[in-house]
């Protein structure tokens, strides 16, 4: 079922961001989180072109306008997270540029973190319950 895939996904994801959180509390090299963010990074890509192929359109397409008005908010709110993300990717494009502004790396890291799992909370709660409902999955 493509919901149990992405929510396996998210999994994934959250545990990265773990891993990024406790190397940033051990004072990690900018170089390691870097390396570590670009994984990261590349991950939620592949997660992101996943609900953009396959979960949006169908519901988008739905003939139930709430359904259908739901995907579309969904996938308007997602292009400002990315863009976000897109930002302090950046930002912070060197290990360099992390280890120059650590502070603000770490506050900008946690406020993309909180985004992050307020939109998977939301898309579990909603969108893929959305997706298992139609049976489209």
């Amino acid at each position: 079922m493509l919901t149990t895939s992405l929510r396996e996904q998210h999994v994934g994801l959250a545990s990265q961001l773990g891993a990024i959180d406790q190397a940033i509390k051990a004072g990690k090299p900018g170089t390691d989180l870097r390396t570590m963010l670009i994984e990261f990074g590349g991950k939620l890509t592949v997660h992101l072109a996943a609900e953009d192929r396959m979960v949006y359109p169908q519901l988008q397409s739905s003939q139930d306008a709430a359904i259908a008005a739901m995907a579309k908010r969904f996938a308007s709110e997602m292009g400002g997270l990315g863009a976000a993300f897109k930002a302090f990717n950046h930002t912070y494009n060197a290990g360099a540029a992390i280890d120059a502004d650590r502070a603000g790396f770490t506050r900008a890291f946690h406020g993309i973190v909180s985004a992050i799992v307020a939109r998977v909370k939301a898309e579990e709660n909603e969108l893929y319950v959305a997706v298992d409902r139609l049976g489209k999955a």
